[in-house]
């Protein structure tokens, strides 16, 4: 019996062998085709921003090549599921994006493609692979007072990829929380950081501003605060983060608007440092050059990940005039700033493949396009997700269904060119990027991924593994108004042992099937874009079958209603998929760490540490071990 395992024993261990020389194998072979010196060179235009061209050959040879693909992960920040030039066409958008089109065009598009409904817990699945739930970061998103950040004890996607040799620098919005120097980038797996810390920064001033209505730094402290940031746009606009649409004259020198605190700083970071330089260059100018400068210095013998998450399109909506003159056409003030931003970032991303393809990097890229969320509705109506229901901070899919595509000479010849509808989450990327593009492992991580290696998925065509995605649970989300006979309804049909309270926000997508729960939280509509002229939609179906009211929960089948316009949930037919995916929710809930979301922090503000937002809990342990626990309660 003993020679019997030893025998298996070492035949797995040759077969395991066996096949990772084959993925080696697979990548030289394909390098050295593309490599091939008889290939004619290519005559490139590189743009700037402020209209300079600049052209270049294509170096098809590249000496120094790295032992493992270098990986370029772009992300883009509120771009709406019809803000891209791709899906425009077919959704009477005026946004254009050529070149992302044509690298997407060129790759895979991922057209049933998930992330999470806001900025920071996207930013979170990417970097740890695993629900927002494992963590306590399930509720909303980072504010820059409050004393957070993405845990010390989550290993991230750099980090992992620094094991297999990678270099690894991020550039351009963070918003994983920076309390402490420790939440910093250089300090989760980053060899160097240039961006923003927080979110909402203005794109020329790089400077954040909170106001509160209540008094910050009073005794009886209790933030109930918007925070808006003035913008640099001709006073277009001012962006208040409570979703309210405010011109900057209300707060001007008036007294009697309840303002209490003005809290404002800069937040332009070169690895640990503040920088006050590049004051009036626009972000996205700032990001690709830095980008291009990173990709140039890059030692090509060393593999690659470079993580450009730009700003755009997120307010404040500010653009150079010229990208604006491009859209005249659009009325809407608002839509025309945003589809200026958008062709802004398109054209920086044009630049850096560019550029790629300059320094002979590009044969042995693998880049990655993903937006963070749903583009934003309210407010200034600047975003769209047309034909999708809702938006940014939604559950609906047009909060959750994300633009994302795969471009990269080492896929295979017959998926470029393809549309994947195979199910796939944000989280999905870091095992994908680990174990599928770098050949590493996440097998023996302390703490398991809900990411599922889609490599072969996109590279090949094949089957995706993932038939499910917890969407969230989020326990701290306001419990919504229900009447009593829906209240009654779901107490008779529903066993409360087993089944999550439907008083609770969350979702999950199982199969073809979509249950939601709780609040509809703020954009539950259907919204073309303004240029189309259309106005909101009411799209509902009114179907015997549909439960024509609003209700807190919501059954759709996505593949047959892909809008989410027929809730099924009232239907007695479907009512054994409600319990079914109430009682996974359930399950989940009952591994969750309770929602982690403080108070803001009168000592991060800015005034007390030289005007800007830095790390203020450095020095503050005591302070600090309260924000994550060593030990939590259950769930419920």
């Amino acid at each position: 019996m003993a020679l019997q395992w030893t025998t298996l024993l070492m035949f797995g261990s040759i077969m395991l062998a066996f096949s990772t020389c084959l993925v080696l194998l697979r990548y030289s072979t394909q390098s050295k085709s593309l490599d091939d010196p008889s290939h004619e060179p290519n005559l490139v235009a590189n743009t700037d921003t402020n209209g300079n061209t600049e052209q270049f050959i294509i170096k098809d040879h590249q000496k120094d090549k790295p032992p493992r693909p270098h990986i370029v992960f772009v992300l883009a920040d509120d771009l709406g599921y019809n803000d891209i030039g791709y899906h425009a066409v077919h959704g009477m958008s005026a946004v254009r994006t050529p070149h992302l089109d044509t690298l997407a065009s060129e790759g895979v598009k991922l057209e049933n493609y998930y992330v999470q409904p806001i900025c920071s817990p996207s930013r979170s699945v990417l970097m740890t692979g695993r629900y927002l739930i494992r963590y306590g970061l399930q509720h909303r998103l980072f504010k820059a007072p409050q004393p957070t950040c993405l845990p010390l004890s989550e290993t991230t996607l750099p980090e992992k990829l620094k094991e297999l040799g990678y270099m690894t620098h991020a550039i351009g919005k963070w918003h994983l929380g920076y309390c402490r120097t420790e939440c910093l980038p250089t300090r989760r797996g980053f060899d160097s950081f240039f961006g923003y810390a927080v979110g909402g920064t203005d794109h020329y001033v790089h400077n954040r501003t909170y106001i509160f209505k209540s008094n910050p730094l009073g005794a009886s402290y209790s933030v109930n605060a918007s925070y808006i940031n003035s913008t640099t746009d001709n006073n277009l606009n001012t962006v208040i983060d409570d979703l309210e649409d405010v011109g900057p004259a209300k707060y001007a020198g008036n007294k009697d608007n309840g303002i209490r605190e003005y809290w404002s700083g800069k937040d332009l970071w070169e690895n640990e440092t503040v920088t006050w330089e590049h004051k009036g260059v626009y972000s996205t100018t700032l990001f690709t050059g830095k980008a291009q400068e990173t990709i140039e210095k890059h030692d090509s013998k060393k593999p690659l990940f470079l993580y450009l998450a730009y700003k755009n399109v997120h307010r404040p909506l500010q653009a150079p005039q010229r990208y604006k003159d491009m859209f005249k056409d659009i009325k809407n003030i608002d839509r025309r700033l945003m589809a200026a931003m958008a062709y802004i970032m398109d054209e920086g991303v044009k630049n850096v493949t560019d550029t790629l393809k300059k320094t002979g990097m590009w044969n042995d890229t693998v880049l990655i396009f993903s937006s963070d969320n749903g583009g934003m509705l309210k407010v200034d109506a600047a975003g769209n997700n047309w034909p999708l229901k809702g938006g940014k901070w939604s559950l609906y899919e047009g909060g959750i269904r994300a633009v994302g595509f795969v471009n990269s000479p080492l896929l295979s010849k017959h998926v470029k060119g393809t549309v994947n509808k195979e199910l796939m989450h944000i989280s999905d990327w870091f095992p994908t990027l680990v174990d599928g593009v770098a050949g590493g492992s996440t097998a023996q991580m302390k703490k398991p991924l809900d990411g599922i290696n889609q490599w072969k998925m996109i590279s090949e065509g094949n089957i995706s593994s993932r038939s499910e995605i917890l969407l969230n649970i989020d326990e701290l989300e306001d419990f919504p108004q229900m009447v009593t006979s829906e209240y009654d309804y779901w107490q008779a049909n529903m066993d409360r042992k087993e089944t999550l309270n439907p008083l609770i926000r969350a979702g999950i997508r199982s199969g073809d099937w979509k249950l939601l729960t709780g609040a509809n939280i703020r954009s539950a509509i259907w919204l073309p874009p303004p240029e189309s002229g259309m106005g909101k939609q009411a799209l509902r179906d009114t179907s015997p079958e549909c439960f024509q009211r609003q209700s807190v929960v919501r059954l759709f089948n996505i593949k047959s209603d892909p809008t989410e316009t027929c809730n099924l949930a009232r239907n007695s037919k479907y009512l054994p998929i409600v319990k079914e995916l109430s009682k996974k929710l359930r399950k989940y809930a009952n591994q969750a760490v309770p929602a982690y979301y403080p108070s803001e922090d009168p000592m991060a503000n800015p005034a007390l540490r030289g005007g800007a937002w830095t790390p203020w809990l450095d020095n503050d342990l005591e302070t600090f071990s309260k924000i994550y626990p060593l030990t939590f309660q259950p769930y419920m």
